[in-house]
C-alpha cells in the first residue's frame, strides 16, 4: 500500500515538474532562408499569392517555439540602421504554442541588420532575435564563407562597412585595394578578425556609386567583393532591385 502511494506521489510530482518546466521553457524564433520554390514543403500556399511577386528575393522562414500565449501578435523588425521600427503585420495563435511565418529580404539594404520582434499588447514576448535579410557574402563554390560586410551607418553624406575574412588568419598581412568612382585606394592590412576591416567608399562630388574591392593574400588568394554607397545603396529599398554582392 505504501509503494503504491509512494508511486502515486512520484508520478504526480513529475506531472507537476514537467508542467513547470514547459511553462517556464522561454519562447524562441529559429530563422532559416530558403527561397520561394522551396514554400510549398512547408505546406504554407495561404501565402504563396502574397510573396510570388517577390520571388526573386531570398525569403526567411521564422520559426517561433514554445510560444505559451494565445491571441493576436504583432511582428515588428527594428532597423537600427534607419533608426526606425516597422510594423510588418499581425497574425494569430490559437491551439499550438509553435507557429511559422514568413518575410522576405526585399527592400531591405545590403548589409542591414535588422532585429525581429513579437509583441503582445505592447509586450515583448521572447528575447530579441538579430540577423541580415540582405547580406553582402562572399561564398566558395563549396560554400565556405570567404567574406562578409555589416553596414554599420548611413547618412546622405557618409556610409559606413565593417568587412570581415573569416579565413584570413590571426595578425596575417593583406593588401587592400579599393575602387570607388575615380578613386583608388592601395594599403597593407595587418588584419584582426575582432576589429575587422573599416571602409568608407563615398566620393566627394559623387552621390553614389559601387566600391570594387579585392583583397589578396601572401599565397595568391584574392577575394573580390562590390559594395553599393549612397543612392545606389538606397536603391535596394525598392523590391524591384535584387542585390548581388559578385
Amino acid at each position: 500500500m505504501f509503494f503504491r502511494k509512494f508511486l502515486l506521489m512520484m508520478g504526480l510530482f513529475s506531472l507537476i515538474t514537467s508542467a513547470q518546466i514547459k511553462a517556464e521553457t522561454p519562447a524562441k524564433i529559429e530563422i532559416e532562408q530558403l527561397y520561394y520554390e522551396n514554400l510549398k514543403v512547408h505546406s504554407c500556399h495561404c501565402y504563396l499569392p502574397f510573396l510570388k511577386g517577390l520571388k526573386k528575393h531570398p525569403l526567411y522562414l521564422l520559426k517561433l517555439a514554445h510560444f505559451p500565449q494565445k491571441g493576436k501578435m504583432t511582428l515588428f523588425v527594428n532597423r537600427p540602421l534607419l533608426e526606425k521600427k516597422e510594423k510588418v503585420y499581425d497574425f494569430m495563435i490559437e491551439q499550438a504554442p509553435n507557429q511559422t511565418i514568413f518575410i522576405s529580404s526585399a527592400a531591405f539594404l545590403p548589409g542591414e541588420k535588422v532585429e525581429i520582434m513579437i509583441e503582445k499588447e505592447g509586450q515583448l514576448l521572447h528575447e530579441i532575435v538579430s540577423f541580415v535579410p540582405s547580406p553582402i557574402c562572399i561564398k566558395e563554390e563549396d560554400g565556405t564563407t570567404l567574406l562578409t560586410a555589416e553596414t554599420v551607418f548611413t547618412t546622405p553624406n557618409m556610409d559606413g562597412f565593417c568587412i570581415y575574412l573569416p579565413n584570413i588568419l590571426e595578425k596575417e598581412d593583406i593588401v587592400m585595394k579599393s575602387i570607388s568612382g575615380e578613386e583608388v585606394i592601395k594599403s597593407t592590412i595587418n588584419y584582426s578578425s575582432q576589429n575587422g576591416i573599416c571602409l568608407s567608399p563615398n566620393v566627394i562630388g559623387k552621390s553614389g556609386g559601387v566600391c570594387r574591392v579585392s583583397f589578396k593574400r601572401k599565397n595568391g588568394q584574392i577575394i573580390k567583393v562590390k559594395i553599393p554607397w549612397g543612392s545606389e545603396l538606397h536603391k535596394y529599398a525598392d523590391p524591384k532591385y535584387l542585390f548581388y554582392p559578385g
